[in-house]
């Protein structure tokens, strides 16, 4: 008999992907939605709320991470558009 990883691969190999994985987004989705229904009344507010304070304060946002990951040693790059962060990728990948 073979293992779930290779049915699963085996289908989405060779089978129609959506087929496999539109019943488990669907299934998240909605668990989500659950979630969500779960939360506090106030959820959508306190999230509108935290992305406009981050979008306010992005660049004292950029300077703490860069800041918490120079002190794991961790590096650190900022593009200003898609293109520039796919020639740092590549640079960095050699």
């Amino acid at each position: 008999m073979k293992t779930y990883r290779e049915r699963a691969s085996r289908e989405m190999r060779l089978e129609r992907p959506s087929a496999t994985v539109t019943p488990i987004m669907r299934k998240l989705v909605g668990d989500s939605q659950a979630m969500l229904s779960r939360g506090p009344a106030d959820a959508r507010q306190r999230a509108s709320a935290a992305r406009a304070y981050a979008i306010d304060n992005l660049e004292d946002l950029h300077v703490q991470l860069r800041g918490q990951f120079e002190r794991r040693g961790i590096g650190y790059h900022r593009c200003a558009t898609a293109e520039d962060a796919v020639a740092m990728v590549r640079s960095l990948l050699g």
